[in-house]
């Protein structure tokens, strides 16, 4: 009975064991699908014959070969399997999404994917485009190049509620299935419209400017017909401007379709087979040069293009992004203005209308960066919910051209919609900058660096404490509350809520003015709450929040609290201050004053601000005016130059001083000009020349030729023909001629020219003290050759003679009093045996050695020296010493100029170049256009196209374009990156200058700092 039981035993076994294998086998090759594993939200690419869980956080471990990429570079996944193509080719292969099922069509598959074409697009591995499979997940993307333009449908129109896109191909060239974002859609984080901490009320809200436009004059010369050789050659030169735009384009197209920017080099070196990713995304992932480039495609003529890029901004969904901020200048500039330059330049056609329905979504989430207590933005948003809930306060140091220069896009963004909340936002920032204007060290220029806080300083809070009527208890906060440094309260009245009652601007009416035209006190509440976190030299204006309930509300005024003084407290503040202090009784690094980077299109945009609201606002066009003539005291220089023409260089000034109590500079700015120039001030010239134009300056137009033609000459200066980012200049003296002088060139070259002789001079010496020495040394050397030639140490070889060596058999090293010289003398030696057993002592104490037979030393120590002692030493001969480093003879002054001029590629005049590399920039090529446009000079044409030519030259790769890291010699290696302003600024404005002047005519439209096109066609309110 037993045997029985063992053998169904076994039986069961057996059969048990055939049943898994046969499982196994059916589920890996009869189609098993694996439904119960499909999790709800969860992407997975699958077939017949074999799962692909793309999804599962565990695919590297069912397919070895999955290629995923290096830290930093795209998670898109590469499956290297040719019988998953197969399968996708034979319509296997579905993209499945539990979470989308109820969203297929009953007649078609879930979310089926097309054959690929029979002749697929050679793309990258590594490509996405866009898709809105579903709303709300929109940011699934499938890695593919576009459709042809030719093959791609067109639709008659384009709203924001445009169809998705179907992908026309998952595999590349070698057959291999490019592989699906492993992203779980139901995870992906979107932005949320969240309720506001510090709202403006709807009565509140600074409007559009009333009244009728002003009669501005021309800005455009008015042009003369032009010949038919003329306008051949113009021709010419646009198609040149053109092929380079289409190389541009298509590179963009096929490596980094829907991303922000290409990289070249990573294009170039792409093979099939790998996953290299030949695209960078910096600005949100959604596509910065698609966007950029749309008004370009539109005025070059190039509509296949613009349809097919209007087609793919349509899928951008701005309410997810690649990254935890959102860097609100550069969005604002190269999105905001990109879509609205693009609807603009069509002539606002209703088809194209989605382009505002994308304007309009990016902007509700940029308006979150303006909700802080004095309604200044954050420059770097953290638009994910968890982030996006908590209140926020504008940073400590930010960049002045960031903060100042969001006004156009908004402003036309509210021309356009009617939505006043867009122009309120940017106005409040307007009257913030025209109150700080007379308050700096420079009054009329704005610090580079400013304080947006809104968080009064020890120096403002001491202010406020005067003015405080409760004096014990305005004391004691100043005493216990540790705050940052400020300019002045000149505007502020004191409150203290002793009940700590935190009023938004929304209740603030009878308080403050944010703003507010309507509101006439200037009183507020100040209260006290904990400040996020400001690193200056940090990219993002907030640090990571608190997560804990503390964290997340804003601690509360109480005059009795103690704070830790780890635990900075904010006061309120009504006004724009300077980061770097400069209050009395404070020593600060000086502040930075100029019109390059950090500053630029902050004035750039005080006249166009101006212009595009139709001379209705005259705020504008008076802080232009105080800061050009504060530019023209500190800021333009003229340089030495071995050159007959005339120019004049925008350079940065350091100010020190002090500001008064009652909140201006205390007397003339004292400080110096750095001398440089720099690639982003080359707008200036442009700049002047238009405000020339519009407020009536004709003197000004003199100015902006030179500002313009000092970036021409700086092109020339190199060997490339390009200007490099920053350079240093010779400023003429400032008393005296400017005339060339080439000695007084060599001495700015070289600050220790006046001490070269003595270097000299006492290098001289000290060779010649040197050379003696050594002489005298090779000298002895040589006489104690000769003296151990004629007595060579004693070696006695008879028996019983002691042996003189440099060490016995046993002992330890001890000195030898007479010669000096080690001798390895036993510490214990056995009577009678040894070298030393017969020794003695003479009356000085010196040991001798008395051999066995006698000693060999008179009864007296013997005064000569002992026999030399030679020790082992290699080859043959003697040792010589070691040479020793000699220091070079010191170079005179001209020897040391010239070398510095030959090695650093210096034009006469240039004493240094302090950043070397050339990005695409656009602004020099920008003034040359403005020039041309206002002065109707052909020559500018002339020397906009030596520049173009130059720039295409130097940075023209295998793929695209690139910037390069040196444009001073004759040419640097290129650095793999092609900025978006490539396509949208530099190209557009060398197209412009020989495109039909009434094309984008300068007195019908208003470029922002991206060379966006807005029309100026504001009649008011």
């Amino acid at each position: 009975m037993a045997q029985v039981r063992l053998r169904r035993g076994r039986s069961y076994v057996v059969a048990a064991a055939v049943f898994v294998a046969l499982f196994f086998f059916l589920a890996t090759n009869q189609g098993w699908h694996y439904a119960s594993d499909k999790k709800l939200g969860r992407l997975q690419a699958y077939d017949n014959s074999f799962r692909h869980g793309v999804g599962d956080p565990s695919l590297e471990d069912w397919n070895p070969n999955l290629k995923k990429p290096h830290e930093g570079e795209s998670d898109t996944l590469v499956i290297p399997a040719s019988k998953d193509a197969q399968d996708y080719q034979s319509g296997k292969l579905e993209v499945y999404d539990e979470d989308l099922k109820d969203h297929a069509s009953a007649d078609s598959p879930l979310h089926a994917l097309e054959p690929p074409p029979t002749a697929p697009i050679q793309g990258d591995v590594g490509l996405t485009t866009p898709t809105n499979s579903h709303p709300g997940h929109s940011s699934l993307k499938i890695a593919q190049p576009p459709l042809p333009i030719a093959a791609r449908p067109q639709s008659n129109s384009h709203s924001s509620a445009s169809a998705a896109a179907t992908p026309s191909s998952l595999v590349d060239d070698t057959g291999r299935l490019i592989g699906i974002k492993p992203s779980n859609l139901a995870n992906i984080v979107h932005w949320k419209s969240m309720r506001e901490h510090y709202p403006v009320p709807t009565q509140s809200r600074i409007p559009l400017p009333k009244g009728t436009p002003k009669t501005i004059p021309k800005i455009q010369h008015k042009f003369a017909v032009e010949s038919t050789q003329q306008k051949q050659d113009r021709q010419l030169k646009l198609d040149e401007i053109k092929r380079v735009m289409n190389r541009t384009w298509y590179a963009y197209r096929e490596h980094a379709w829907g991303h922000d920017e290409i990289m070249p080099l990573q294009a170039t070196q792409n093979v099939p087979g790998t996953t290299r990713i030949a695209y960078r995304d910096r600005f949100g992932g959604w596509g910065a040069t698609l966007v950029d480039s749309l008004d370009t495609l539109w005025i070059m003529g190039m509509m296949e293009e613009f349809e097919e890029a209007v087609n793919a901004t349509m899928d951008i969904d701005f309410t997810t992004s690649s990254g935890d901020d959102i860097p609100v200048f550069e969005t604002t500039i190269r999105y905001l203005g990109g879509l609205l330059g693009a609807y603009d330049i069509t002539g606002q056609q209703k088809k194209y209308h989605g382009l505002v329905d994308k304007a309009v979504e990016l902007a509700e989430i940029l308006m979150g960066c303006f909700d802080t207590p004095n309604r200044m933005p954050v420059l770097f948003y953290q638009w994910k919910p968890e982030q996006a809930v908590l209140p926020k306060t504008a940073a400590t140091s930010v960049a002045m051209s960031e903060i100042g220069s969001l006004s156009l896009e908004f402003t036309r963004l509210a021309q356009i919609t009617g939505e006043h909340k867009y122009y309120d936002a940017v106005a409040r920032v307007t009257q913030y900058f025209s109150e700080w204007q007379n308050r700096t060290l420079i009054p009329g220029l704005f610090d580079n660096q400013l304080d947006a806080s809104g968080c009064a300083t020890p120096w403002t809070l001491a202010q406020m404490t005067k003015a405080s009527k409760n004096k014990e208890e305005e004391e004691e906060t100043r005493k216990e509350f540790s705050s940052f440094g400020d300019d002045s309260v000149d505007n502020v009245v004191v409150h203290v809520d002793a009940e700590g009652d935190d009023d938004g601007p929304d209740q603030r009416k009878d308080h403050s003015s944010f703003g507010d035209a309507d509101s006439e006190s200037k009183d507020y509440v100040i209260h006290v709450r904990k400040r996020q976190s400001q690193n200056s030299g940090d990219t993002n204006d907030n640090a990571p929040t608190k997560t804990s309930e503390q964290a997340q509300e804003p601690a509360r005024a109480n005059p009795n609290a103690k704070v830790a003084s780890s635990s900075p407290a904010c006061v309120k503040y009504n006004g724009l201050q300077s980061s770097q202090g400069h209050h009395p009784g404070t020593i600060r690094s000086p502040a930075e004053y100029g019109l390059g980077g950090g500053a630029d299109s902050t004035y750039e945009y005080l006249p166009k601000q101006w212009l595009l609201l139709g001379g209705t606002e005259d705020s504008y066009r008076e802080m232009y005016e105080k800061s050009l003539a504060a530019a023209k005291e500190y800021l333009f220089f003229q340089p030495m130059i071995n050159d007959s023409v005339d120019v004049t260089f925008a350079s940065n000034y350091f100010a020190n001083g002090n500001i008064t109590e009652d909140g201006t500079a205390d007397g003339h700015a004292d400080g110096y000009r750095s001398g440089m120039g720099s690639h982003l001030a080359c707008f200036v010239g442009g700049m002047v020349a238009m405000g020339a134009r519009i407020y009536g300056y004709e003197d000004d137009m003199k100015l902006a030729e030179r500002l313009t033609e000092s970036c021409v000459w700086a092109y020339g200066t190199t060997g490339t023909g390009v200007m490099p980012e920053e350079f240093r200049l010779l400023e003429c003296p400032a008393k005296g001629s400017c005339a060339w002088n080439q000695t007084y060139w060599y001495h700015e070259l070289d600050p220790s020219w006046d001490k070269r002789e003595q270097q000299i001079e006492t290098w001289e010496i000290e060779e010649e003290m040197r050379r003696t020495k050594e002489a005298e040394e090779e000298a002895l050397r040589l006489e104690k050759e000769a003296e151990d030639a004629e007595f060579p140490s004693f070696q006695s070889t008879q028996a019983g003679a002691v042996v003189k060596s440099d060490r016995t058999d046993a002992g330890t090293p001890k000195r030898d009093v007479v010669s000096g010289k080690r001798q390895d003398i036993p510490d214990v030696v056995p009577n009678g045996i040894g070298p030393l057993a017969n020794s003695k002592t003479t009356d000085n104490g010196i040991a001798t050695d008395d051999p066995p037979g006698g000693s060999i030393l008179p009864s007296k120590v013997s005064t000569a020296p002992p026999p030399r002692i030679d020790k082992p030493r290699l080859g043959t001969g003697r040792s010589r010493p070691q040479p020793q480093f000699t220091m070079p003879r010191p170079p005179t002054h001209e020897q040391f100029v010239e070398s510095k001029i030959r090695n650093e590629h210096l034009y006469p005049g240039v004493l240094s170049h302090n950043r070397k590399e050339y990005i695409l920039r656009p602004e020099a090529l920008e003034s040359v256009f403005y020039l041309y446009r206002t002065t109707g000079n052909p020559a500018w044409r002339e020397k906009g196209w030596r520049m173009f030519k130059s720039i295409e030259k130097l940075t023209r790769t295998e793929v695209a374009y690139s910037s390069v890291y040196d444009a001073t010699g004759n040419g640097g290696s290129h650095n793999g990156v092609m900025e978006s302003f490539w396509t949208a600024e530099t190209l557009k404005y060398i197209w412009l200058l020989f495109e039909s002047e009434d094309v984008v005519s300068l007195d019908e439209w208003v470029l922002n700092t991206e060379a966006h096109p807005f029309r100026r066609d504001w009649v008011g309110t």
